[in-house]
């Protein structure tokens, strides 16, 4: 046992020094077959609307997740959406800083194949989160490209609305 210490206190250097870049949150998630999103948003007030929809043929066919106002009581937070398939279809959750966290289990199986990154700050508007895009050019091009509900056969859309001023 006394020869085996100073052989692990000689491995810890080369542990430590690896050239190998760490696995990051997003790519573990991936390979347990969780997809994410995260951004943020500067809000005019201090609520926003947040929904979260199925998108089914380039239309919106339902909403998911989220029905109205989702404060916070932040001017600049943080927004998470997490996904994963489960035995009984999807499950969405979405968090924020300093509002309140939202699960819900869609009883549909979305497919989630291809993922298409949030921009790092949002403003009102509809973002698609991912699904089945048909068209090869599209998913080369995912950073580049304003995707819009007409170019899925399947997936998820984040729709952004900020209160309406009397």
């Amino acid at each position: 046992m006394k020869a085996l210490i100073p052989i692990l206190f000689c491995m810890l250097p080369v542990a430590v020094r690896s050239d190998e870049p760490a696995v990051t949150a997003q790519e573990l998630a991936h390979h347990l077959g969780i997809a994410t999103w995260t951004s943020s948003f500067r809000l005019p007030g201090f609520d926003l609307g947040i929904q979260i929809l199925h998108i089914k043929n380039g239309k919106v066919a339902d909403a998911i997740l989220g029905d109205g106002a989702f404060p916070t009581d932040r001017e600049f937070t943080r927004v998470a959406i997490e996904a994963s398939h489960t035995s009984g279809g999807t499950r969405f959750s979405l968090q924020t800083g300093g509002g309140p966290s939202l699960s819900v289990l869609c009883k549909a199986s979305i497919p989630l194949d291809t993922i298409v990154p949030l921009p790092s700050n949002l403003a009102a508007g509809d973002y698609v989160l991912g699904g089945d895009i048909p068209d090869e050019r599209l998913k080369q091009d995912l950073n580049q490209l304003p995707l819009t509900i007409k170019e899925i056969k399947e997936g998820v859309l984040l729709r952004v609305t900020t209160p309406k001023k009397n």
